[in-house]
């Protein structure tokens, strides 16, 4: 379904917006997730074996945008998915949260964000998560 055609001959233009997290915190949480859900291909594997297995995902954004599944990404690949995904999406950082949603709530023209943002569990805690990811990436990058 061409999500597309919902907007033509109408005089408007849709745009998308998206929250995205730091890779190295989304290959965290996906690590964390398949052990949770008890994935026989990470069991007994820590989160340095994953990370250097064909398991991890690898640039799975950029892959899509680009159409490029198997070989290696180069930084063309990533020049040409961040400017497909800028033109066509409206972005938001994880990390950057309180400060994504003002931005969302700028461009839409939103009135009040504040019930959104009181429902994030890091919300309130914007400096606490900073330093708490930045002491995952640093670990995982070990």
């Amino acid at each position: 379904y061409n999500a597309a055609e919902l907007f033509s001959n109408t005089g408007h233009t849709g745009r998308c917006f998206t929250m995205l997290r730091h890779p190295i915190d989304r290959a965290i949480a996906q690590f964390h997730s398949l052990k949770r859900n008890n994935v026989k291909a990470v069991h007994g594997m820590s989160i340095n074996q994953y990370a250097n297995s064909s398991i991890a995902e690898d640039n799975w954004m950029t892959r899509m945008i680009t159409n490029t599944m198997e070989g290696k990404i180069t930084k063309r690949h990533y020049e040409v998915a961040r400017e497909v995904f800028g033109r066509k999406c409206l972005v938001g950082l994880f990390d950057k949260y309180s400060e994504s949603m003002d931005r969302f709530a700028d461009f839409f023209g939103w009135e009040d964000i504040q019930s959104i943002n009181t429902r994030h569990p890091h919300a309130s805690g914007k400096v606490t998560m900073e330093k708490d990811l930045a002491g995952k990436r640093e670990g995982f990058r070990k």
